[in-house]
């Protein structure tokens, strides 16, 4: 017997039980993917932290789930100008000791207004984050289910009136925000944390970093501490649905987004370039 919500059933329901092991214990992986004009330009760097996080979960892929499966399965959702979320988890069965590690996947598909990232004039008002610390271990990186910390973060940054919050690590340094990854400009130079400081591998940030090497800008990796982010000129967030945003203030101390601004012109032209090189699908319209 079950109680759902005041509900006494006697068995859970079969699409219930389907995403078990998802509800339970957080048992999966997903992405986040922003499509523009029905095309996904940064599928591959999804398709990578997936299968990243495949391995990592020790989760049983099947063979015929290759990139070009998925990808097909994304547009038979349904996309134009979309947030696509693609989630995957351990199929059901077992306590936190998994009876198989066969895999089950869904995808959604919310529509966006724009079909480009868009500047922003005003930037965010941010602060640090106390109530969490991200772990680093075997799972940094990846996109798992169970995002409480960020939830708990994002909160907090709610409750104190600011619109996001930069998140420490268990060795208190600055890895990421509370939905985006970081970089910080210092006399001209532009800094990130290195891998493996807890934060999730970020999509956009691989492709900024790219382009910007490519057009003989020079970014280093680097430790970030609370002070570099307050002595910084600038700072930049980057995210697969938003794109590039430049933080205008941290704990009330301002910044400014001469660079920032050149970094999203710098990235919006590679991605216009990107997408007219793509084919346009009309999935949607099947």
């Amino acid at each position: 017997m079950i109680n759902f919500n005041g509900d006494i059933q006697s068995t859970i329901s079969e699409s219930v039980l389907t995403v078990q092991r998802a509800a339970y214990y957080g048992d999966g992986l997903f992405e986040s993917i922003r499509s523009f004009d029905g095309r996904m330009p940064f599928w591959s760097q999804h398709w990578a932290r997936l299968m990243k996080g495949v391995q990592a979960l020790e989760l049983e892929w099947p063979e015929l789930w290759t990139s070009s499966f998925m990808e097909n399965e994304v547009l038979r959702a349904g996309i134009v100008n979309s947030r696509i979320r693609l989630m995957v988890w351990r199929t059901t069965g077992g306590l936190y000791r998994p009876e198989n590690n066969s895999v089950q996947y869904l995808i959604t598909v919310q529509p966006l207004l724009k079909n480009r990232f868009e500047w922003s004039e005003t930037g965010i008002e941010a602060c640090f984050c106390h109530s969490i610390q991200m772990p680093i271990d075997e799972l940094s990186g990846i996109k798992a289910l169970g995002g409480v910390r960020y939830v708990k973060a994002a909160k907090e940054c709610a409750q104190k009136g600011f619109q996001d919050g930069f998140l420490t690590n268990s060795a208190n340094r600055i890895c990421e925000a509370s939905s985006s990854n970081i970089c910080w400009v210092k006399d001209g130079q532009l800094f990130y944390p290195p891998l493996g400081e807890g934060q999730v591998i970020g999509t956009l940030q691989a492709g900024l970093l790219s382009v910007i090497s490519s057009a003989g800008w020079i970014a280093n990796a680097r430790f970030c501490t609370k002070d570099s982010l307050l002595s910084a000129d600038e700072i930049i967030l980057t995210n697969a649905i938003q794109g590039i945003r430049w933080v205008k203030s941290l704990e009330r101390v301002s910044f400014d987004n001469r660079i920032s601004r050149q970094l999203f012109a710098l990235f919006t032209e590679h991605l216009d370039q990107k997408l007219n090189g793509m084919v346009i699908s009309n999935r949607y319209s099947e």
